[in-house]
């Protein structure tokens, strides 16, 4: 990977992986230069910036959530899916309604339809790959299409409240 960087820098593919590889074996901050690296080359290229969310997911920093935002406008990815959907249910489980960050991300992003759209995305694909979709991918997306019931000022259909309450056991 080092030499297709070498032999074309605007390879993003390539600095991709080599910040994956940099990233499982605990080199977190080489990985970010690497994905940086990627996003130059091609601003495109998704892979680029699903690494740079995980990264920021890693260090929790606050563009975490934008991050895995802008990754799912580019292309369907299930990292990008996943940790999109998941950090906008803690989001809204968590809720800090006067926090500016509550209002921009949750309120005026549109962060729960989005969301669900994710899930939704994420379990198609799963579920036509012929993949086991988990107990929490499930939970997850279910959870979002009830608080966006909500949001709507309707109460959730009864079954999605029996299955939220029954997933949480």
């Amino acid at each position: 990977m080092i030499r297709a960087v070498k032999i074309d820098v605007n390879y993003a593919a390539a600095w991709t992986n080599l910040g994956a590889v940099y990233f499982i074996l605990g080199f977190q901050a080489f990985a970010n230069q690497m994905f940086e690296a990627g996003i130059r080359a091609e601003p495109e290229y998704i892979g680029s910036w699903v690494g740079q969310a995980l990264v920021a997911e890693y260090f929790k920093r606050e563009e975490m959530l934008g991050l895995f935002r802008h990754s799912t406008s580019l292309l369907f990815h299930r990292e990008a899916a996943l940790g999109y959907a998941q950090h906008i249910l803690h989001t809204v489980q968590h809720p800090k309604r006067n926090d500016k960050y509550y209002r921009f991300a949750i309120e005026r992003m549109h962060a729960v339809p989005v969301a669900t759209d994710c899930m939704q995305w994420y379990t198609g694909r799963r579920i036509h790959y012929r993949m086991a979709t988990t107990t929490d991918i499930v939970a997850i997306s279910k959870n979002l299409e009830m608080y966006l019931q909500i949001m709507r000022g309707g109460r959730p259909p009864l079954m999605l409240q029996m299955r939220s309450k029954v997933l949480s056991l």
